[in-house]
């Protein structure tokens, strides 16, 4: 389409059609842009690169090469990581907004009462050893699901996830453990403070307690929506759509 870009990032090892009912909503308005990162969907799978900072200088790339010079960023799940790590990379000129969905900044941290947290370390540790083959790593997405979906969902829902799921999961071993151990609270509140960058950001229900106001005192300018699981944007997506309208107009 036409329009402001919106750039999507998809979350650990999904590809761009989790962002499907996204796409044909806005790509009338607005010129959508989706992205599946190395290894990810139908991108190459190379060599090097699995980490956050690496998929985040191919997004900078991309702008450059497609001479983007305003846009809007959005990162679901680890791909909020990517969108924050542009942010670090090139700074928030051209950046007219970012909406990031459901990751805490920092997934392992020192106060897991007070401070939202993706994972504790003895949980991340476990799954980095528990993950031996392609089968264990499906297994784990199809564990996910009820994370990922509130109320009522089907087989074929779950089918979604495997179908997304493309990655080798030795590559999102490699992956989940650079995310993990990354901290994008700095870029975070380096958007939420800019004045021509509009932040919104949203959590799921499951929590929503802990991040909200995590959220609320780390990002004081950034309005925050609670919706759903994590794949919330999908399962509510004309819910999401017209928030992500309304943050669209703000930009």
């Amino acid at each position: 389409g036409e329009g402001m870009p919106i750039i999507f990032v998809p979350g650990w090892a999904f590809s761009l059609d989790a962002f499907d009912k996204q796409v044909e909503y806005f790509k009338k308005d607005y010129r959508v842009i989706c992205i599946d990162p190395r290894a990810h969907g139908r991108s190459t799978v190379t060599a090097l690169g699995y980490d956050h900072i690496s998929h985040a200088q191919d997004i900078v790339n991309l702008i450059r090469h497609l001479g983007l010079k305003e846009m809007v960023l959005v990162g679901w799940s680890f791909g909020a990581y990517e969108t924050w790590a542009v942010v670090r990379l090139m700074g928030l000129e051209g950046i007219r907004g970012i909406f990031n969905i459901d990751m805490p900044p920092r997934a392992l941290v020192d106060d897991e009462s007070t401070e939202w947290h993706e994972t504790t370390l003895e949980a991340f540790k476990d799954t980095m050893q528990s993950i031996r083959s392609q089968e264990d790593f499906l297994l784990s997405i199809d564990a996910s699901a009820e994370i990922l979906y509130t109320g009522d969902y089907n087989e074929d829902d779950v089918r979604f996830l495997r179908d997304n799921s493309r990655t080798p999961y030795h590559i999102a071993l490699a992956t989940y453990a650079t995310g993990i151990t990354s901290d994008f609270r700095p870029e975070a509140q380096l958007a939420d403070a800019c004045p021509t960058c509009h932040t919104e950001f949203m959590i799921a229900e499951h929590w929503a307690d802990l991040g909200k106001p995590y959220m609320e005192k780390l990002c004081p300018n950034t309005k925050i929506h609670v919706l759903g699981g994590h794949l919330a944007f999908r399962q509510y997506h004309e819910t999401f759509n017209a928030l992500f309208e309304e943050f669209l107009k703000k930009c």
